[in-house]
């Protein structure tokens, strides 16, 4: 007997059950013993250059004293027309 997930695409929920619900698609066994382990790769990969990459750029936003998300301020001028 083969064995094959069943990935349920309106509940995205993943089963081995045989009973095939409507919306159900088939997916062979080797599909998710792939993918697993080079999801988990990106991942612990990923977090980390995110993680380092927000530090840097807060630390930079305040050794620097920028204030990317300001808006510039009108003020009227001092000369008036009349």
């Amino acid at each position: 007997m083969k064995q094959h997930f069943y990935f349920n695409t309106q509940t995205w929920s993943i089963t081995t059950d045989i009973k095939q619900m409507p919306n159900t698609i088939k997916v062979p066994i080797f599909i998710p013993i792939i993918l697993g382990p080079a999801l988990g790769a990106l991942f612990v990969i990923f977090l980390p250059i995110l993680g380092f990459y927000l530090i840097g750029k807060v630390l930079i936003e305040k050794v620097f004293r920028l204030n990317v998300h300001s808006v510039p301020c009108n003020e009227p001028s001092t000369s008036q027309k009349h």
